[in-house]
Parts: C-alpha cells; structure tokens; sequence
C-alpha cells in the first residue's frame, strides 16, 4: 500500500507544543518557537510551568485549559482608553509566525484556530484579523497601517469557556511567508463593547492554529479520531481509541519517515503506542467499505 502523508500545515508548532524553554512569566511567547510578537508581547501558556501567571488553567488573565495538549497563547488584541463616545485604541499585541513555505499563487488555503475570551477581560471585541505578509513585520506603528486579508467580525466574542473555532478560506497571492494576528481597526472603526469601565484590556487565548491547501482537505470521519493520547499506564487515555469505530476497519500508523509502526486488519482499539518515543505519527483508516480516513496523532507520555 502506497504511504500519503496528510495534508502539511504550514503554520509550525501550531498548537504550542514545542519550546525551549518552559514559561515562567508572561511576556514569552519567543520561548514557544518559532512565534514572536510583532508587536507588544504575547503570552506563552504550558502546563510544564509552576509559575501563577502562565499556568492552565488558572492564570493571569482568566481559566482557561489548552484546546488540545498543553500549550496555548495569549495577547490583547485591543486595549483602549474610553474618551466620551469614541475609544482611543493603544497598546494593542499582534502575534506572527513565519510559515514553513511560502504560499503559492492562486492557491486556495484554508485557515482554522480557535479561540477565548479571557476572564478577566474588561472589552469584548468582534475585529480578529488575519494578515499574510511576504517580508517580517515587528512594528510599534499602528497596526491599522495594514489591512488584514482575513477579518472574522460575524460576533462579538466573549465566551470564556468553551473554544471557539475559527475558520477561513485564503487564496495567495503569491510568496506570502509570515502571518500576524490581531485587530487591525483604527479608533473610529473598532467594534468593541465594553463590560467593565475600569479594565480596558480585550485579551484572548488562541490554540491550534492551521493552515494547509483546501484541495487536500480530507472529509471529516463519521467517528471520533483522537488526535492525542498519552500512554502513561495511569488508566486515562492510554490507549488510541477510537469512538464509534465500525468493525473490520484496518488501520495503519507510519512515523515521519513514512515506516509503518503499527498495523492491523481489524483495528480493536488496542494500540497503546508500543515502543514508539513521543511525537506525530501519520495513520491511514480503512473501513469495511473501502473509504480511508488519515490524519496524525500525537503521543505524549
């Protein structure tokens, strides 16, 4: 059988997996490689930290567990004095990562993260934008200078509970490599609601950020395919179950060098990562009526 990676995202480290260093302050989202602020300083949220301020799910800017994993960011995308009728927007933070290839022209790529409120926000805001830029970008200019290709302003987001997914289609223009995050209104066109006159911050966690070609987005299984489990022998999540498996369904597990790790005819839900180290892993479905399903799924011990 032919291997076929899945569809490659282009946006590394998307889910905030991978750092240097473990946070122990606010302010480090450089330590989550390769992020960096384009402007202001963004926040870095793992669980391996010990530190009040950047620990899930209690930390300095409200409750809020990873979407997926252990790690997460965090910034305000809009802070503001309130002036009579009009807010003067200052201080704002803007995210920005350097995509692993340059887009292609014409291609359409379609964008997904999700997204927070932070619980101790004082304004709810409805202006996330998204800008594709072909050079870096790391400015203490207004960021209205620029206008985002991508801007979600269907609601105002306030919920600081549940993730809410974030979705987006793009077609490049060509040699695009950076993106940066954030609100890029001015005073005058800025939405905002403000729900407490004496905090003037909009902050929000953001996790699972992804960006890969539409044309190799695979239909989404009529099951649920985990895309991490954590084979530790506590009794929780050791093993790569998968809900509502239909029998005779044979599955394959390849790591990043496209080997085959892991195979069986009528997958049993038995798969508890064998000698496998910590890291993605690629595997391909196939159920009893031949349709194929692939994905990754990561395995943290």
């Amino acid at each position: 059988m032919p291997f076929f990676l899945p569809a490659q995202n282009l946006i590394p480290n998307g889910g905030f997996e991978q750092y240097d260093t473990c946070p122990d302050n606010t302010a480090q989202i450089a330590r989550a490689l390769p992020w960096f602020s384009a402007q202001g300083t963004c926040d870095f949220f793992n669980t391996c930290s010990s530190s009040i301020y950047v620990t899930p799910p209690n930390n300095a800017y409200g409750f809020q567990y990873p979407h997926t994993g252990n790690g997460f960011t965090g910034f305000s995308p809009i802070s503001c004095y309130q002036f009579t009728n009009i807010p003067i927007l200052f201080g704002r933070e803007c995210l920005s990562i350097k995509l692993i290839e340059p887009l292609i022209l014409n291609k359409e790529y379609c964008l997904d993260f999700y997204l927070a409120m932070g619980g101790y926000s004082g304004i709810i805001t409805k202006n996330i934008g998204i800008y594709f830029s072909d050079t870096l970008i790391i400015t203490t200019q207004h960021l209205n200078n620029y206008s985002p290709q991508i801007e979600f302003n269907q609601q105002f987001y306030g919920d600081t509970i549940n993730w809410l997914k974030m979705s987006a289609e793009y077609t490049a223009h060509g040699g695009e490599e950076y993106i940066l995050v954030g609100n890029f209104r001015d005073s005058l066109t800025a939405e905002l609601q403000v729900i407490d006159q004496l905090n003037t911050n909009a902050y929000y966690f953001f996790d699972d950020f992804s960006l890969i070609e539409c044309d190799s987005v695979i239909p989404p299984a009529p099951f649920l395919i985990p895309n991490t489990f954590t084979p530790n022998n506590d009794g929780v999540n050791d093993i790569f179950k998968i809900e509502s498996l239909v029998s005779n369904s044979s599955l394959t597990i390849y790591n990043r060098w496209g080997s085959a790790v892991y195979k069986s005819i009528n997958y049993q839900n038995n798969w508890d990562g064998g000698n496998c180290s910590d890291g993605v892993y690629y595997y391909i479905l196939y159920t009893a009526d031949s349709k194929q399903y692939k994905g990754t799924v990561t395995i943290l011990r």
